[in-house]
């Protein structure tokens, strides 16, 4: 698989990995990982704050269906700045995140929202998605380091999959073909349910050796 040659290309490329996972992602498994995750908003669902809280967010989510991103931009803020502590902030932040990456292209404020995500988040599954969703964002950006950086030191079973691809996408960026070969082999192994095999198959077979390369070796 080759680089991206341009930033747009890179744009372009991030806002379609958004548009096809974004949207099931941001409001399946955020809204999932935070009802398994015990939703700690909810359990203080008698604090007239929390209830406060969830109302807004009810709110966010119908601009954020209707892609209304200045209302979007707008509830988002008014959690962060009013109902940190909860919740509710922080998955407005990762999908407020995703919306301006498939929407507009923004990465810069994207990452942005996505640290604030990582950095306010209580539950471990909520702070990995916005690491690994941060690492996209950098990778897009093309800050590599910094990509690699964000990527979470470990991972649940759950993410241990992803974490190993996006690390792969990292390294073929960084032109160390080798090294996300190898990244995409631990990603395959580690499977789950967040890994799309195909994909996976896909970059694997784009980095195979050539044959004269093999019988060298």
């Amino acid at each position: 698989m080759s680089e991206y040659e341009t930033e747009e290309q890179q744009v372009e490329a991030i806002k379609s990995w958004w548009s096809e996972n974004g949207r099931s992602v941001l409001f399946g498994v955020v809204l999932g990982v935070a009802v398994i995750g015990g939703w700690r908003g909810f359990a203080a669902y008698k604090d007239g704050r929390a209830q406060d809280a969830a109302g807004i967010y009810g709110e966010f989510v119908e601009a954020a269906g209707a892609a209304d991103l200045d209302k979007v931009a707008s509830l988002a803020q008014q959690l962060r700045d009013d109902y940190s502590g909860l919740t509710f902030p922080v998955m407005a932040s990762l999908a407020e995140a995703g919306l301006l990456v498939s929407e507009k292209g923004d990465l810069a404020t994207a990452a942005e929202r996505l640290d604030w995500a990582l950095n306010n988040a209580s539950l471990e599954e909520m702070k990995t998605i916005a690491a690994l969703r941060l690492a996209r964002v950098r990778l897009a950006q093309g800050e590599h380091q910094a990509a690699l950086s964000a990527l979470p030191e470990s991972a649940s079973p759950a993410f241990a999959g992803l974490t190993a691809e996006i690390r792969g996408d990292i390294e073929l960026a960084m032109g160390d073909q080798a090294k996300a070969r190898a990244s995409y082999e631990e990603a395959r192994t580690l499977g789950g349910e967040v890994v799309n095999p195909a994909v996976l198959d896909m970059k694997i077979g784009d980095l195979a050796l050539p044959e004269s390369e093999k019988e060298e070796g």
